[in-house]
């Protein structure tokens, strides 16, 4: 029984979310089990642990997946801790914003120079055209 278990459980793939979820729900269940074993917590104080601590631990894992297997950068990252609770933010670079950053400040660094050498062609063009009909005078 247990190897067709084996064989099922091998042919899931595993992405980001699955393993997020699952080690969230491993980290609650763990969490609460404990909390009513050896604490001798209320049934619902020990549930609303367990759901905090799959919560925490869906987030850290969320973020250690982004940070390390995906090489994304860490843009921006934010908690507040107070009387209201717990607001936790964490912002990734975006890779596409950033090329389109990149391109822009090439394409204005270009378009600078391009900028400098109309002015002086113009200039020039200029000068002559004031010195011929300085001539002709």
């Amino acid at each position: 029984m247990l190897g067709g278990l084996d064989a099922r459980l091998q042919k899931i793939d595993f992405h980001a979310g699955r393993r997020t979820v699952a080690a969230g729900v491993l980290a609650g269940v763990a969490a609460f089990v404990y909390l009513v074993a050896n604490q001798n917590s209320d049934l619902y104080s020990a549930f609303m642990k367990g759901m905090a601590a799959v919560a925490l631990t869906m987030v850290v894992v969320a973020v250690g997946d982004n940070f390390f297997s995906r090489d994304q950068k860490v843009k921006e990252a934010q908690a507040h801790a107070g009387p209201d609770g717990v607001d936790v933010g964490v912002t990734f670079e975006d890779k596409i914003a950033t090329a389109v950053e990149q391109v822009s400040d090439g394409m204005k660094e270009q378009m600078g120079i391009v900028d400098r050498r109309l002015g002086r062609l113009e200039e020039a063009m200029f000068k002559e055209g004031r010195a011929a009909a300085d001539r002709e005078e």
